[in-house]
């Protein structure tokens, strides 16, 4: 049991003074992100355009590294993935090539995804999605 958050979230929680409170969403298990997720995140902070945003968002994705679980990407979830895709562009409603990927993580591990991005994450079938901020 767990819950996978997708980037978006950490997006809005650094735009909200980097506050990381995992506490409302523990009812659905233990907080994790995909891997792609990391990167995400530190592309972030390799983006940042000063010195101290750049050390803020850092101390940001560090304090997140340390309070989730990284899931891999691996042979099944690569295998779901493509399921994904195939499926997705064959109706004509792709989503992000990066959201294939955290999609096909939370199926693999048969999470809960939270994600500010819900109408592109619906699009995939069987994915349980959770809309933040509502929680539902």
């Amino acid at each position: 049991m767990g819950v996978v958050i997708d980037t978006g979230v950490f997006i809005h929680w650094e735009r909200e003074g980097g506050n990381t409170d995992f506490s409302r969403w523990s009812s659905f298990g233990e907080p994790s992100i995909s891997v792609i997720t990391e990167s995400e995140l530190k592309v972030g902070v390799h983006r940042a355009n000063t010195a101290e945003r750049k050390s803020r968002r850092s101390l940001f994705v560090s304090t997140i590294l340390a309070n989730v679980v990284v899931l891999p990407i691996d042979s099944q979830v690569a295998d779901i993935h493509s399921q994904i895709v195939s499926f997705l562009s064959q109706n004509g409603n792709s989503i992000g090539p990066h959201d294939n990927w955290i999609a096909a993580t939370a199926l693999k591990y048969d999470y809960e995804l939270l994600t500010t991005n819900v109408a592109e994450f619906r699009r995939v079938p069987n994915l349980r999605v959770i809309d933040y901020p509502s929680g539902s």
